[in-house]
């Protein structure tokens, strides 16, 4: 099963830093997927990135796709469901 697509809010730029990001399977501006128009930053340049915490990084969980509800399958039995 694969995980559902992380969608960044409108003019977050994502990020593709050129070296190891520690915080790179968890942040949504990594796992984004390129979309035209948005912009492509390198956030590793950060001062604080240097001592292993981003401070432009945003959590994948909190920007994840939802899956879609859906309805419970009903049965046409005559004494309903056991």
């Amino acid at each position: 099963m694969q995980a559902p697509d992380v969608e960044l809010p409108a003019g977050e730029a994502r990020c593709l830093p050129p070296g190891h990001c520690a915080q790179a399977t968890v942040c949504a501006r990594w796992l984004a997927k390129p979309v035209p128009g948005v912009p492509l930053t390198d956030y590793s340049t950060e001062m604080l990135f240097r001592q292993g915490a981003c401070p432009k990084c945003m959590r994948a969980s909190e920007y994840r796709k939802r899956p879609a509800v859906v309805a419970p399958t009903v049965h046409d039995a005559p004494q309903g469901l056991r």
